[in-house]
């Protein structure tokens, strides 16, 4: 795990430890601190994550990027939402 904060400090988009396991490792740190900052609950319904597990058991927070041209990794165009409230975001439906 100590790879992932070095990439992520430096900036790097990957070092010669994590290379094998980048995107995995990479993209848990991220989603993790995507929801230390804005909490494990759906940005747009408000609905928790324990909430939508009993009525989706599989991942049922992902992680919406504002603009989608942006940094990949910037947690300020990041938030999380339930995947329903994805969906409806994506097809332009509502909005954030």
């Amino acid at each position: 795990m100590k790879c992932i904060s070095c990439c992520l400090e430096r900036n790097l988009e990957v070092c010669r430890d994590c290379y094998a396991d980048k995107n995995i490792m990479i993209k848990q740190m991220f989603k993790k601190q995507v929801f230390n900052k804005y909490g494990r609950r759906c940005f747009k319904c408000k609905k928790s994550d324990r909430q939508l597990r009993k009525l989706k058991p599989a991942n049922p927070l992902t992680i919406h990027h504002l603009n989608s041209l942006g940094e990949r990794f910037d947690i300020d165009n990041a938030r999380p939402l339930c995947r329903d409230c994805h969906n409806l975001v994506e097809l332009g439906k509502t909005h954030i």
